[in-house]
Parts: C-alpha cells; structure tokens; sequence
C-alpha cells in the first residue's frame, strides 16, 4: 500500500498498475491461505476499492462482500482514505466496469431494458445522510454528505457518457452538482481539508464544457495543489486537454474521450 501512495505523491505514470496487481495477487494468495478474516479484512476491502475505483477487473471471490447483506461490510463509505465510496456505488461502478469490457456494440432489447433498470437504480440510490452514531462530529458528517454526492453524480456522469454515449451537453447539469459538491468540501474544511479522492473530480472536469463551471473547477485544483499530490497536476493537465481539444475543429473524438487520453503514457498515473 505504501508504494502505491508513493505512486500518487510522485504522480509516477504506469508503474502504480503493477502495484495494484500485485496487491490483488498477493490478496488472493493470502484468502487461498485462509488468513484469519478480521486480518484479511480491511486489506481487501481496500485493495478491491482501489482496483474498481482505477477500472481494473477484480476476480468474483474477491468482491463478494459487496452482495453481502448480513451488515459486517456496510459503512464502508466512512473508512479512510474512501470516504463517500458506499458499497453500492462499488457496485454499480464495477457493474459499468464490466458492461464496458464486454461491449460488443448493438444491445437486445433484454440487455437495453437491464440497463434502463440499472440506471434507475443508480438514480435512486441517493446518497443518504450519515448516522450521528456513525460519524465522530457534525463536520465529518457533513464532509462525508458532500464526498458521497461528488461520487454519486460523477457516477451518473461516467454512466451517461460512457454506456449511454449521451451528448457531453446532456450531462451538464449532473456536472454542475457535482462540482458544487467539490466546492462545499472546500468551505467545510475552510480551505484546509483537500479531497484525497480525485476520481469524482476526474470525471466532472472531463465532461465539463461549460466556460464558466470550467473556471470554477480550474480554481478547485488550483487550492488541491497544497496537498503536494502530483497526480492531481497530471490529472489537472489531461482536463485541460480535453476542453482544448473540444475546441479544436480538427480533434478527433478519442482526443476528447477521457479514457482513452489517460490511457496514454504521459497521463496514466493512480486515480485516487
């Protein structure tokens, strides 16, 4: 785990892959060993959240514990570094991870009225307020709220765009709320706390056309910049190459497709 950190805090491209692989390996040898389970716990849980979370494919035994319904994996959303990643957004985002992976262009009509029931459920699945019991003060409840609803419409956002192929002018006003989640991270913690998770702001500042939300966001990775992460420069730079390339007559429609520009060598550094 330190070494993926260090990939985050370097902004390192490509070698953090190898680390997250690794991680997996290593995780299911440690399960196949039959490691005691409050040990191997914590250590998957934050290895599967990683993996999802970066697109990576995650073997179905290793993720079980996102269908488990008997309480012992709920809350995962108020665990370090993961704020605001519930159970069920892991779910729908490894859902999409999967969709992506097998998309063979014309759907059915069963597997287009499986989506259509898939994405209502991700519409519902609203982000609800945390439990006093659960949260240690009012700001980290609040911080909490605010990091589930970035998630939560950054979700919609990567769902649209990506398995629906919507118009990026579809998704802006999703973005807008999203970005205004960002924002109010910043007033809770008086310009103080940051945001450790960038994949929220990952997806909204790519699909984001509008100038003056564009402005807004660039001043939000601006006052990111204390946290000393380089991640979030790079990050910061493939966002700005997207919106010149949406402004470029002659760009052509990977060169303003997010997954496919971070792709690249000079962009793939850790998403978180």
């Amino acid at each position: 785990m330190a070494c993926i950190a260090v990939e985050a805090v370097s902004g390192t491209t490509q070698r953090w892959r190898t680390h997250v692989s690794g991680g997996l390996a290593y995780l299911t040898k440690l399960q196949d060993q039959g490691v005691d389970e409050a040990t191997l716990s914590p250590f998957r849980q934050h290895m599967v959240k990683m993996a999802i979370l970066c697109g990576f494919p995650v073997p179905s035994h290793l993720k079980e514990f996102l269908t488990d319904d008997s309480g012992t994996s709920d809350g995962l959303e108020f665990t370090f570094p993961y704020y605001g990643v519930s159970r069920r957004f892991l779910r729908a985002h490894d859902q999409i991870n999967s969709l992506l992976a097998r998309s063979s262009g014309a759907r059915t009509v069963e597997a287009e009225m499986e989506l259509d029931s898939f994405e209502l459920q991700m519409y519902l699945d609203f982000p609800s307020l945390p439990q006093h019991n659960i949260c240690s003060s009012t700001t980290n409840a609040t911080v909490i709220q605010h990091t589930s609803r970035a998630f939560y419409y950054a979700g919609l956002v990567f769902f649209q765009r990506s398995l629906r192929q919507a118009p990026i002018e579809a998704v802006q006003q999703l973005v807008e709320l999203g970005i205004q989640e960002l924002e109010a991270l910043d007033r809770v913690g008086r310009e103080s706390l940051g945001c450790l998770m960038l994949w929220p702001a990952l997806v909204l500042g790519a699909e984001c056309s509008s100038s003056p939300v564009q402005g807004r966001l660039q001043k939000w990775f601006q006052s990111q910049r204390r946290l000393g992460f380089r991640n979030l420069i790079i990050l910061e730079d493939l966002v700005a190459k997207l919106w010149s390339a949406r402004s470029d007559p002659a760009a052509t429609p990977e060169e303003s497709n997010w997954r496919h520009v971070i792709a690249q060598a000079r962009y793939d550094v850790f998403r978180l």
